[in-house]
């Protein structure tokens, strides 16, 4: 596309049309994956979720988390439907905005209080409506301070995990052992199996090296 020959006018012009068409075709995907899960369309042939429907469609895990979220709030709060529609809560909001009530409500209960109730999300909803991101970031830990901390310390966690990790049978586990890992080796695992931290891809191959060694 070449667009040398456009004035500076038609140019700003364009970019205002294609911004808008952009804004109105997510909130228009958006309503139509939430009457997808109404009708639980997405559910049939392979999928098993809105997320792997969305994956399959060309979304990245990334975005379609993102419109996942959104969507199930949207429904589970359709009061927040119509700030959607008017751009008074962005997609991005409405993610993030699951994610902490979610990790509120896990908090909740591993505590044994009263779960977080409709009203109170939406009271939530209704503070963070129209708010830029730094505004919703700073807002966020004055409504759910415990949630918050939880999440900070995840990404703690993130930032110093290890770059890579691989899997392996228990019954190689003791050869793992030998072989003199340092570091922290603390890390999830699937049922049968453990995992443990390659601190590099040198490593890991001399690990692999090991392992075909008699």
């Amino acid at each position: 596309m070449n667009l040398a020959h456009k004035t500076n006018k038609e140019i700003e012009t364009e970019i205002t049309r294609i911004v808008n068409s952009e804004f109105s075709l997510v909130i228009e995907g958006i309503l139509y994956f939430c009457e997808l899960v109404k009708r639980n369309l997405h559910l049939a042939g392979r999928h098993s979720s809105l997320f792997t429907y969305l994956v399959d469609k060309g979304f990245s895990r990334d975005q379609a988390l993102v419109r996942k979220d959104a969507v199930l709030l949207l429904l589970e709060l359709p009061e927040l439907k119509s700030d959607f529609v008017r751009r008074h809560l962005s997609m991005s909001a409405l993610h993030h905005m699951r994610q902490v009530f979610r990790r509120e409500q896990r908090r909740r209960k591993k505590a044994k209080l009263e779960p977080l109730t409709r009203e109170r999300k939406l009271e939530v909803a209704r503070l963070v409506s129209r708010a830029s991101s730094r505004d919703t970031r700073e807002r966020w830990p004055k409504n759910f301070p415990n949630a918050m901390e939880a999440e900070k310390a995840r990404a703690q966690w993130r930032a110093i995990r290890p770059r890579s990790c691989f899997a392996v049978a228990k019954k190689n586990l003791k050869c793992l052992k030998s072989s003199k890992i340092s570091g922290d080796t603390k890390t999830m695992s699937a049922p049968g199996r453990c995992s443990l931290p390659i601190w590099d891809m040198r490593r890991s191959r001399s690990i692999s090296q090991r392992w075909k060694s008699p």
